[in-house]
């Protein structure tokens, strides 16, 4: 446990205490809570300054030895973050997937989590500003622990105190760091939130979509790759401000968004021509059905049966 070394006093007591008696198999309280910072044992192992994939694989090593040992994963910390959120920020995606595992895989260890310890009141719980793991991965960078996230369950279209989602979260990052690595993930993270209808052109408290965020900041990729998932650019926010006046100081992506709104008024268009074409196949459906209708009731005067009129044979249908 060498590298706890590089932690603060306080939290090196903490941390090499528990673990040293847990190592020993001594009894030892897992749900230590330390009073400065109200961080309980789960979280103090990411507190340490090496390298995130050295880190990850020592706090989901640790998780594990303290989850055996009856530790709460909902326990939170003075901001209000659960050590999933906790982990979620930093990017500790190995050390999350273990703590929202742990369901099934106690059960296989034979360790019971505690009572209201469930996956179903970890995933998306949120801070006192509203803040989901999701989203504290997204805001920060993190898109390989947002992924997980995803694939565990959590739920893309919770808003924050702010209306923001995690895509507003992401963007924001995207747009503050548009590395090729980080962009690459940011695009994979928008596909997955393109599945599902709206969420792209969800509003924040001002009105404001992922797209309108990168228009303010004048970024190309980002806007690029929003457009690419057929976010909304004829939208307005709260002060009916439009993408094209939020990007009117840059001449080439005010032509990147007018060519934008043209395909969306060109995709309307096709909508309602569609729409046209099986009101008219519905029509003639009706006109064929009641010339039918008509012909059987005519065959049926020549055969001696009372004729039956046409709102007589409309209540009868009814």
């Amino acid at each position: 446990m060498c590298f706890y070394a590089l932690l603060l006093t306080l939290y090196t007591c903490v941390a090499h205490g528990v673990l040293t008696q847990l190592v020993n198999g001594t009894d030892v309280d897992v749900n230590f809570v330390d009073a400065t910072n109200g961080r309980p044992a789960l979280m103090v192992c990411g507190l340490d300054p090496q390298s995130y994939e050295t880190l990850d694989a020592d706090c989901a090593a640790i998780a594990t030895m303290l989850l055996k040992r009856g530790a709460r994963r909902g326990a939170p910390d003075y901001r209000g973050w659960t050590p999933l959120q906790f982990g979620a920020s930093r990017g500790l995606t190995k050390y999350c997937e273990v703590l929202l595992q742990w369901d099934s895989q106690g059960l296989l260890d034979g360790v019971e989590a505690p009572e209201g310890d469930s996956i179903d009141n970890l995933i998306d719980a949120v801070d006192p500003t509203g803040r989901t793991a999701a989203m504290l991965a997204a805001v920060n960078g993190h898109f390989g622990t947002v992924s997980m996230l995803i694939s565990n369950g959590a739920n893309l279209t919770i808003q924050n105190s702010d209306g923001q989602t995690a895509l507003h979260l992401a963007t924001s990052r995207a747009i503050s760091n548009s590395t090729t690595k980080l962009l690459g993930q940011y695009e994979a993270f928008v596909d997955v939130v393109s599945q599902t209808k709206g969420l792209i052109d969800a509003r924040d408290k001002d009105n404001r979509t992922a797209l309108m965020y990168a228009a303010m900041a004048l970024n190309h990729r980002v806007v690029d790759i929003l457009l690419i998932h057929r976010a909304d650019p004829t939208l307005v926010d709260r002060f009916k401000t439009s993408v094209m006046a939020m990007c009117s100081k840059d001449g080439t992506l005010q032509e990147r968004v007018i060519t934008a709104q043209m395909d969306v008024i060109e995709r309307q268009h096709d909508g309602w021509l569609d729409d046209t074409e099986h009101i008219i196949k519905e029509y003639e459906r009706q006109v064929a059905l009641a010339h039918e209708m008509d012909l059987e009731q005519a065959r049926l005067e020549k055969m001696g049966f009372q004729p039956v009129g046409r709102q007589q044979r409309q209540d009868v249908e009814l």
